[in-house]
């Protein structure tokens, strides 16, 4: 087993609110109704990420990787038309930093790229798992999000390099 070049060293909730809909659209006369995640619900994202530091420091000379450190924060909430596909309204924030790695054979940018992916991908996990946590306890059951992938995120300072080469 290999470990990730991304890994979370700390997370952080910064918000959480839940609440219940007064009618389950999951439930038809007592039954639950499964959904496909085709015809699961929009939600709003909030995606940010930013370089907390450029290299972190080796005690030894011998390994000299261009290792970052990286502070990523990602929300989701339900929009007015999805509260009434799903049994809960939600507004969930949650932050962490990632220790990450170059991976060889990628440009910066490209690695920047990933950092994004992957944090996004490791925090909406732990979204997801709270989410489910919680409403486990709450009138209509557990609500699981549907899986979803960030693997088209790109770094955000790429992006403004891309509008400033173009007003060039």
């Amino acid at each position: 087993m290999k470990l990730s070049p991304f890994q979370l060293l700390h997370s952080r909730l910064i918000k959480i609110h839940v609440d219940e809909n007064p009618v389950n659209p999951f439930h038809k006369e007592g039954v639950s109704v499964i959904r496909r995640p085709k015809d699961m619900f929009e939600i709003e994202q909030f995606a940010q990420i930013k370089l907390q530091s450029q290299d972190s420091k080796k005690s030894s000379a011998e390994d000299e990787s261009n290792e970052k450190i990286y502070f990523a924060i990602l929300g989701l909430r339900t929009t007015d038309d999805s509260v009434k596909q799903i049994p809960y309204s939600f507004e969930i924030v949650i932050s962490g930093v990632i220790h990450a790695e170059p991976i060889e054979g990628k440009t910066d940018a490209e690695n920047a790229d990933s950092a994004a992916q992957y944090s996004y991908s490791l925090l909406y996990g732990q979204m997801r798992e709270t989410l489910s946590n919680l409403t486990s306890r709450m009138k209509w059951g557990a609500f699981i999000l549907p899986t979803v992938s960030f693997m088209d995120a790109k770094f955000p300072q790429k992006n403004d390099e891309i509008v400033r080469k173009a007003e060039q």
